[in-house]
């Protein structure tokens, strides 16, 4: 397969893929297995769940990325049709150190 969901998939990959899904190692195991199983739970949950939605979620995605990327081009343009000169920086209302640092605690 060339695509995957839409999605390329380089010829690099795709031989890669396949020796992850299907080359066993000496007590018959796959990498694709013994990954899986590490949080089997979790893995079923999202395969089944992925599989169940099918292309809808791509879909999904594709639609929240343009519309995302749509609003980020209309700031851009409405910022970039501003008189920057006639603009004041109000320095107390920019971010303290501390205030960005607690976001990642």
């Amino acid at each position: 397969m060339s695509t995957i969901r839409g999605v390329a998939v380089p010829k690099e990959d795709r031989k890669a893929l396949f020796d992850y899904i299907f080359r066993q190692d000496a007590n018959g195991v796959t990498q694709y297995q013994k990954d899986f199983s590490k949080n089997l739970s979790k893995n079923l949950i999202e395969s089944a769940y992925f599989t169940m939605k099918g292309d809808s979620l791509i879909n999904e995605a594709q639609r929240d990325g343009q519309t995302s990327a749509a609003q980020k081009l209309r700031n851009m343009l409405r910022d970039s049709s501003r008189n920057h000169s006639s603009r004041t920086i109000d320095d107390s209302k920019q971010p303290q150190a501390w205030d960005i640092a607690s976001k990642f605690l």
